[in-house]
């Protein structure tokens, strides 16, 4: 039996519970929300202080930032599937991910 979330607030407590380490966001807003397991893998101890500019991707090859339409948050946001490797820094933690987006 499938079930339709009825408000952001249950979609979010959803997501937050997935067991694997996940960003998502609204694309009306500049807040990021994160799952348990991201929080707990990339050292992140106050959720609420989380912000597109508190993530930085870079390129694992070319050491660069991805800025403008590189920026993953805006691939999806823009349509794209995403599906590759980068280095995800947050205040506490930086790690070379595979990361996949979509919009939900």
């Amino acid at each position: 039996m499938s079930r339709t979330v009825s408000n952001k607030k249950e979609a979010l407590s959803i997501l937050r519970q997935m067991p694997s380490s996940i960003l998502f966001k609204s694309t009306d807003s500049n807040k990021v929300y994160a799952s348990e397991y991201f929080e707990k893998d990339f050292g992140i101890i106050e959720p609420s202080g989380i912000t597109s500019s508190s993530l930085t991707f870079y390129d694992p090859y070319s050491k660069k930032e991805m800025l403008g339409r590189a920026d993953p948050f805006l691939l999806v946001e823009s349509g794209e599937q995403l599906a590759k490797q980068c280095r995800l820094q947050t205040q506490s933690r930086t790690m070379n991910c595979y990361i996949e987006g979509g919009m939900v």
